[in-house]
C-alpha cells in the first residue's frame, strides 16, 4: 500500500490479520439517542481524576447526547442538550454538525464545544445546562439574506486555553478560556479559503492542522501562526496530529500522512473502500484509529523513531456488519479503549484490549 522508496514509509503487518487485540464490551450496554449521519459524530473524554469516562454525538438536527461512565460500566449517567439560538430563542432551531469535549490548560474538567448553523457554542461538561460561550455565525460569516444556504460551523480543536471552530467560508473563530469558568470571543483567523473541514491538535507537541474542502491543509505554532502550508489536492473528510504528522482522511478511503516540518507526504495507504468518517490518536502509544463508511475499523502504530525505519505497522481491524460508522475514538491517550458511534444506532460500541487469561496453575494431590 505504501511506496518502498529510500526515505518513504514501509507499511507492515503484525504477524495474522486475525489477531485479536480488541475485544467489544459486552457487560454494559452504552444506551444513546441515535448519531445523526455526520462525520467525527463522536467526542471522547477521560478524567483521571474520578477516573470517568464522557462520550458525546449529535443525535438529532440540535440535540446533543452525553453520556458517562465508570470503568466497570456500572454507574451510567446519560443526558440530552437541546441547542437552541440564543439571537432567536423561539425561532428555527439551528442544524448542529459536530461536539467535541476540549480541556483548556486552565481547567481541569473538558467543555463541550457545538458547531452549528447558529454558531458555535461551549457549554460546562459538569453543568451541560449551562451555556458560558456563543460566538454567532452571523458575525464572522456574511451571508445572502435571499440565498436558500445557511452558514454553518465545522472542526474543533483546542491548543493551551485556545478553542477553535471553523466555518463554511474557512474563517476560524477564536475563543480565550480564562480561568476555569471565563470564556471570551477573540478576533477570528481568515486563511482557509473555503470551507474547513476539520480541524486537531497535538496536545503534547502543541501543533494544531486544519483542513479545508479543497484539500488546502495548514499547520499552525502554538500561537496560531501559520507554520507550513500544504496542497493536498484531497476532498478531506477528517484529519488528526500525531508526533509531528499530519493524518488526513479523503471522502475515497485514503489515509495520507505530511510531515509537519517539510510538508512531504510520508505515506499514503488504501484503508477503506469509502468515506473516512473519523481518526483519532494515541499519543502514548502512537496508535492510529480510523473509521469509514464501509463500516470498518482499523488501528495502525506510527513509527518514527529513528534509526527505525519510517513504518505504519497495522494492529488490529474490523468490520461492523449493517453498521454506518460515522465517528471512533480512543477513550484515552494509551488507547486501550475505543468508542465507536453509529448512524441511527441507538447505542455507543465500546472496544477494550484484549487481556489473554492466564491459565490456572492446577494444584497435584500428593499421591501415596
Amino acid at each position: 500500500l505504501l511506496d518502498d522508496e529510500p526515505g518513504r514509509a514501509r507499511m507492515r503487518k503484525s504477524g495474522d490479520d486475525s489477531v485479536k487485540m480488541f475485544e467489544p464490551v459486552q457487560d454494559g450496554t452504552l444506551e444513546i439517542d441515535a448519531p445523526a449521519a455526520h462525520y467525527n459524530n463522536v467526542s471522547v473524554a477521560f478524567s483521571e481524576n474520578t477516573n470517568i469516562t464522557l462520550a458525546a454525538c449529535v443525535s438529532d438536527k440540535n440535540k446533543i447526547s452525553v453520556i458517562s461512565w465508570d470503568p466497570k460500566i456500572e454507574k451510567k449517567k446519560r443526558h440530552v442538550i437541546v441547542v437552541t439560538d440564543p439571537n432567536d430563542e423561539n425561532g428555527p432551531a439551528p442544524t448542529c454538525f459536530q461536539v467535541k469535549f476540549v480541556t483548556p490548560s486552565s481547567r481541569n474538567a473538558p467543555l463541550i464545544v457545538v458547531a452549528s448553523t447558529a454558531g458555535a457554542m461551549i457549554y460546562d461538561s459538569a453543568q451541560q445546562k449551562n451555556r458560558m460561550s456563543f460566538n454567532p455565525i452571523a458575525g464572522v460569516v456574511k451571508s445572502d439574506p435571499d440565498s436558500n444556504e445557511r452558514p454553518f460551523c465545522r472542526g474543533i480543536s483546542c491548543v493551551d486555553n485556545t478553542i477553535l471552530v471553523g466555518t463554511c467560508t474557512g474563517t476560524i473563530m477564536v475563543f480565550n478560556c480564562s480561568g476555569g469558568t471565563s470564556v471570551s470571543v477573540k478576533k477570528p483567523i481568515s486563511e482557509h479559503k473555503y470551507p474547513i473541514a476539520d480541524i486537531a491538535t497535538c496536545k503534547f507537541d502543541e501543533i494544531t492542522a486544519s483542513g479545508d474542502m479543497k484539500g488546502g491543509l495548514i499547520v499552525w505554532t502554538k500561537g496560531m501562526k501559520v507554520n507550513k502550508r500544504i496542497n493536498t489536492e484531497l476532498q478531506i473528510t477528517v484529519l488528526n496530529v500525531l508526533r509531528r504528522q499530519v493524518l488526513v482522511g479523503t471522502v475515497y478511503g485514503g489515509i495520507n500522512i505530511y510531515a509537519t516540518t517539510s510538508g512531504v507526504l510520508m505515506a499514503s495507504v488504501a484503508a477503506h473502500a469509502r468515506a473516512v468518517t473519523g481518526i483519532s490518536v494515541a499519543p502514548e502509544s502512537a496508535y492510529v484509529l480510523t473509521a469509514s463508511e464501509d463500516s470498518s475499523v482499523r488501528v495502525f502504530k506510527l513509527h518514527t523513531r529513528k534509526p527505525e525505519a519510517y513504518q505504519l505497522e497495522f494492529r488490529y481491524g474490523d468490520h461492523l456488519d449493517d453498521k454506518l460508522i460515522v465517528g471512533a475514538c480512543f477513550a484515552n491517550d494509551r488507547g486501550s479503549s475505543m468508542v465507536f458511534a453509529a448512524f441511527d444506532f441507538n447505542f455507543f460500541l465500546l472496544y477494550k484490549i484484549f487481556k489473554k487469561t492466564m491459565p490456572q496453575p492446577v494444584e497435584l494431590s500428593p499421591s501415596f
